[in-house]
């Protein structure tokens, strides 16, 4: 018995020692063929990585230079926005106060000449293509100005006058919200920009 379990441990031994050079051969191999990959793999992935990244930059700096742009071109009124309105929001209402010399003109069509302005609360009254700027504050709490037809939407701080302007190209009536909630009164805060 002794030499038929020495047989069977020799080709034990050797079975081991063949399955073993086989997959430390083939581990060799597929090493040697992934470190010989591995370094195109790797400079292909950090090219793509940095391509990508600066395509983005490029792409998202494009965007803020022209949104910039177009930013401080919607804020800079036009040359012909001579008259500034100062615009004064109080716990439930507007009040709209006009500069000396403003004339205005009513739907009914007549036209009256403020020579010291004058105060209007809830109307704002403008002609068809007239550009004004408008000085925008509060006097007791956060309001905000919204006309929703013209897209404008600015916020009446207490203490700081934010500024805009406006021009309306086409006649009607535009409602003038309040999009801060000021208090129990807050939905009768309504106005009126009258466009002649």
């Amino acid at each position: 018995m002794g030499p038929v379990q020495s047989d069977t441990h020799d080709w034990d031994r050797g079975w081991n020692s063949c399955v073993r050079s086989h997959v430390l051969r083939d581990y060799q191999i597929s090493r040697e063929t992934t470190e010989s990959r591995c370094p195109l793999m790797v400079s292909r992935t950090h090219a793509i990585e940095i391509l990508s990244i600066l395509i983005t930059s490029v792409v998202l700096g494009y965007i803020g230079v022209v949104a910039g742009i177009n930013l401080v071109a919607i804020d800079t009124p036009p040359p012909s926005a001579t008259e500034t309105i100062k615009v004064i929001a109080r716990t439930f209402y507007w009040t709209f106060q006009y500069p000396n010399g403003s004339s205005i003109t009513y739907p009914n069509g007549t036209t009256i000449t403020y020579a010291n302005g004058t105060t209007i609360q809830n109307y704002l009254y403008l002609k068809t293509g007239q550009a004004v700027q408008l000085e925008v504050v509060s006097l007791d709490v956060a309001h905000s100005l919204f006309i929703y037809e013209l897209g404008i939407h600015i916020d009446a701080i207490p203490g700081h006058i934010n500024h805009t302007w406006i021009e309306v190209d086409k006649p009607g009536t535009y409602r003038i919200e309040c999009t801060q909630f000021c208090g129990t009164g807050h939905y009768t805060m309504i106005g009126k920009l009258v466009v002649t």
